[in-house]
């Protein structure tokens, strides 16, 4: 801006020094001479036995008239003769080229105010977007923290199971039973509580994906609401005696080791609600059912077809390596 404004200044300066000088370039040219305005009335003198102060007593001075100073009458300046400058064309060349350079001038500023507001409006938009940001940022954390406590806060039902009673064989195949406990190890009730269970033999399905693929067919089946079930609170548990059975003829199509030995497989599962909850969740459990003998206690052995009743302590059932599943 000062620098527009110090061109303008130079600008004026020098359109002024050329028009002082048009004449002697006419003259020299052999052009005539640009008339000039009218000079005002020639300067009065004053004579030497006159003073400015008065100092003939009381005598009053002599005061100039129109008529004896022709000159000193604003209404009758006579023209200029062309010795002195044109003072009103100076005035209005010098106001016109000022008006010109305050219309540049105002131009230029109204063209850094554009700028500066296009400048503003782009940091509103930006400071916008971040409010905005923030602000998807605040829900999804809120949203976030929500699951975060509900999940906190739902019940948790844990599956373990043991051997009870002897393992039987008749004409149908091997049956045995097993004890299941239920525990909820959330905060909060669980509902509509089920435990279901059922074997296969090894050599038939590969574990894992015979766990996965029951307790998806469970939950299908338990999807709908029902009246009926179990509600289990935080800390307590519920015991469930769960027959099971092995079919002969299942038997002899896996066995192993020739036609003698057999290992089977309980794949169970429990469903139940919770509170601020839509979907049924569910825990899957894996167990292998082995005999035991006394000589070697920590070691797990096929069982062997029709080998007699196993009494309690002579077979057990233990968990499968990554065999439990929660939902």
């Amino acid at each position: 801006m000062k620098a527009a404004l110090f061109g303008a200044v130079c600008a004026t300066i020098l359109l002024l020094e050329v028009w002082a000088n048009l004449n002697p370039l006419r003259s020299r040219f052999g052009l005539p001479e640009l008339p000039s305005a009218a000079v005002y009335g020639e300067p009065r003198s004053i004579a030497k036995n006159q003073h400015p102060t008065n100092d003939q007593g009381d005598a009053e001075p002599d005061v100039p008239t129109a008529a004896t100073n022709p000159g000193t009458n604003p209404t009758s300046h006579k023209p200029n003769d062309g010795k002195g400058l044109d003072w009103p064309a100076w005035i209005q060349a010098g106001s016109a080229l000022a008006t010109v350079a305050t219309a540049l001038l105002l131009v230029r500023i109204s063209g850094q105010q554009a700028t500066f507001a296009g400048e503003q409006v782009k940091l509103t938009e930006g400071q916008l977007k971040s409010t905005q940001t923030a602000a998807e940022a605040a829900v999804q954390s809120n949203n976030i923290s929500r699951e975060f406590f509900i999940v906190e806060q739902r019940p948790w039902v844990a599956v373990a199971a043991v051997a009870n009673g002897s393992l039987t064989w008749n004409e149908h195949g091997a049956n045995f039973s097993v004890l299941v406990t239920l525990t909820n190890v959330g905060k909060s009730p669980a509902t509509e509580v089920f435990f279901e269970a059922t074997t296969f033999l090894a050599g038939d399905e590969e574990p894992l994906i015979a766990l996965n693929g029951y307790c998806g067919s469970v939950v299908l089946r338990r999807d709908k609401p029902s009246l009926y079930g179990m509600t289990i609170f935080p800390g307590k548990d519920e015991i469930v005696n769960f027959s099971l059975a092995v079919n002969r003829d299942y038997v002899k199509r896996f066995v192993l080791f020739g036609e003698d030995w057999f290992i089977p497989f309980i794949r169970g599962c429990v469903t139940y609600r919770a509170s601020g909850f839509t979907d049924l969740k569910f825990t899957g459990m894996l167990y292998t059912v082995a005999e035991v003998k006394p000589e070697h206690p920590n070691a797990a052995f096929a069982l062997r077809v029709c080998n007699g009743d196993l009494l309690p302590g002579k077979y057990g059932i233990g968990p499968y390596p990554g065999g439990s599943i929660a939902r």
